[in-house]
């Protein structure tokens, strides 16, 4: 394909259409957990476990992407999977094992392709394709969006049972356009070949690294908690399918612009990294306290706004981060540990834990506390630069007495 730019319209439409399957998919889980009379403790125990195996998956399969080459073929075989195992949950008839093991199995295969797709990209853009990540990045956000709000009024009318029919007519646009981006010609490997213990010992030395993988998990427990029960808020406070669908609208089509304008923003605040990082987390616990105090389904669109200054500032922030903390010698171990600790044991931990809270004292009772974790997860942030000073003059201390 020598056309650069059917090169970055076919992964724009990539990114679009695994976004929009996405949205038809996971992103309803818990609502159509719902509809089969499941309790919130056992919704958080079946997204926990589903959270678990992507985190051991997910690592698989960057392995076996890097081992064979060729992650076209990984990630059409798991969407298509995936899709297989989708219409296996919706038409369980309400079996919890089936259920249970359908979404353990769609978060094992599909869930997972969303990075793998990323590397996909990068690995592309290192041999020399000129893609605009930034810009097919938000052709998902746009795709999402358009899809959230139109979903969300098609499942009030048809009922649930049209979503895996959806995702399967999206599955099929995306894996022929799949079919027509180049695999990676050859495979980037690190000349010093790099071993496992030595990246390990590295990052496990590196104060600033610690301390954000930190921050990030406790960021996490309140977005995956406020991501997990939002649905659950809007029915509770007399929303329905299409409610859902217009914050999902909302919360995608306002990162845009966030994403878009990170780089004048920073360069018109001269904020350091760190303080842009606290920043983001302090609207991430605003939007989970917004939710939790909103008097009706207005004020819950309201919160859903914060989505621009809370994951469009945190995303560009977060590798900017690790770029200025990192030897880019162990910067992809960095963003894999990152992801697995701050991102999946976040999630894991989160759902159980904000499901049996929501169970015993409310929904919104619980939104205020777990909101709590992302305001720790700021003033860990801002206090990093004290922390590490600190930490460095200790170790020098140490030096000079020995």
């Amino acid at each position: 394909m020598k056309n650069i730019k059917e090169v970055n319209l076919r992964i724009a439409i990539l990114q679009g259409t695994y976004n929009s399957m996405t949205c038809v998919s996971i992103v309803y889980f818990v609502q159509a957990f719902q509809r089969f009379g499941i309790d919130k403790l056992t919704i958080g125990i079946i997204m926990m476990l589903s959270n678990i195996v992507a985190a051991v998956m997910q690592p698989f399969w960057g392995y076996l992407c890097d081992k064979i080459g060729n992650p076209r073929k990984i990630i059409i075989s798991c969407c298509i999977v995936g899709g297989i195992l989708y219409f296996g949950l919706i038409y369980s008839g309400g079996n919890i094992i089936i259920i249970t093991l359908a979404a353990m199995g769609v978060f094992a295969t599909y869930h997972p392709m969303m990075h793998l797709l990323d590397s996909w990209v990068t690995k592309l853009i290192v041999e020399g394709y000129k893609i605009n990540y930034g810009a097919t990045r938000s052709g998902g956000s746009v795709s999402y969006a358009l899809t959230a709000a139109i979903f969300g009024v098609a499942v009030t009318r048809f009922g649930m049972f049209i979503a895996p029919y959806v995702f399967t007519g999206l599955c099929l646009i995306f894996c022929i356009v799949a079919i027509k981006v180049p695999n990676p010609i050859t495979h980037v490997q690190n000349k010093g070949k790099i071993s496992p213990s030595s990246s390990i010992s590295y990052l496990v030395k590196n104060n600033a690294y610690i301390i954000f993988m930190v921050a990030y998990f406790l960021t996490t427990l309140t977005h995956s908690s406020n991501n997990t029960f939002y649905s659950v808020l809007v029915f509770e406070m007399g929303g329905n399918e299409t409610h859902v669908g217009i914050g999902l609208f909302i919360s995608a089509i306002v990162e845009i612009p966030g994403l878009v304008f990170y780089n004048s923003f920073r360069k018109k605040t001269g904020m350091k990294t760190n303080n842009v990082l606290a920043t983001a987390m302090f609207f991430y616990f605003l939007k989970c306290l917004m939710m939790a105090l909103s008097p009706n389904i207005g004020f819950i669109m309201i919160a859903n706004t914060l989505q621009a200054v809370s994951f469009a500032i945190f995303m560009p922030a977060m590798i900017e981060y690790l770029i200025e903390n990192v030897d880019k010698t162990f910067l992809s171990t960095a963003q894999m540990f990152l992801i697995a600790i701050g991102v999946s044991m976040g999630s894991i931990l989160s759902n159980p834990i904000s499901g049996a809270l929501a169970e015993n004292i409310g929904t919104k009772t619980m939104l205020k506390i777990m909101s709590l974790f992302s305001l720790f997860g700021m003033v860990l942030m801002i206090l990093s630069p004290v922390i590490i000073r600190k930490s460095t003059q200790h170790k020098d201390n140490r030096q000079l007495y020995i």
